[in-house]
């Protein structure tokens, strides 16, 4: 309309892969890999209203989520067996499953005024990240050999296995605030003058 521009826009992707070279893999092998699947979106929002000749504001809202899943291939279960003398790993790899669901919030606002000689902006944004995540690292154990030779016959040099619950749920708040002028002092001079603060909040978990 006359005072108002409203803009908004949409964007989906979906993807699903099986490969036994997905994520960290560590074995050539086809029951080392992992299948895939993550159906990412965003969506943005956008408002500017015009008070007058001189007075604007822009609101803008923003949302994205990422969902990765990342599941073994070789559903045997049992530990993966490593080799410490470059025979390729067995198994499924021991970081597996994992995945994540990261839902990111954005929300700002921008003011710009002209004030005589002056173009001031001034405005400020808040970020919310969510990230809630599974990372499965090694609960169904790592059973290390020697050599080839050594697991034909039975004798492992080591076994590892971690126990306990892998969920997690982190929170992030980021806060960032500015004002800026343009000042013409003259036909021929303009100052520019401005500062800027952002803070970046430390990650936290529910």
């Amino acid at each position: 309309s006359d005072h108002d521009l409203l803009y908004a826009r949409f964007g989906e992707q979906s993807s699903n892969q099986s490969s036994a070279g997905l994520t960290f893999i560590d074995s050539p092998l086809l029951t080392n890999g992992a299948s895939s699947n993550n159906r990412p979106w965003n969506g943005t929002i956008t408002e500017t209203h015009t008070f007058g000749p001189t007075l604007v504001n822009t609101f803008l809202a923003a949302y994205g989520r990422s969902a990765p899943v990342f599941t073994p291939l070789f559903t045997g279960g049992g530990p993966e067996i490593v080799f410490t003398d470059g025979t390729a790993n067995f198994g499924t790899w021991s970081g597996l499953p994992q995945g994540r669901i990261q839902n990111t919030y954005q929300y700002s606002d921008t003011v710009a005024k002209v004030w005589g000689r002056h173009q001031l902006k001034f405005g400020a944004e808040v970020d919310r990240i969510q990230a809630n995540s599974y990372f499965d690292s090694n609960v169904n154990g790592v059973l290390t050999f020697s050599s080839l030779t050594n697991f034909l016959a039975g004798n492992p040099a080591q076994y590892l296995q971690n126990f306990g619950n892998s969920v997690r749920g982190n929170r992030v708040w980021n806060e960032f605030f500015f004002v800026q002028d343009d000042w013409k002092v003259s036909r021929t001079l303009t100052v520019n003058l401005g500062f800027r603060e952002e803070i970046a909040g430390g990650a936290t978990e529910v």
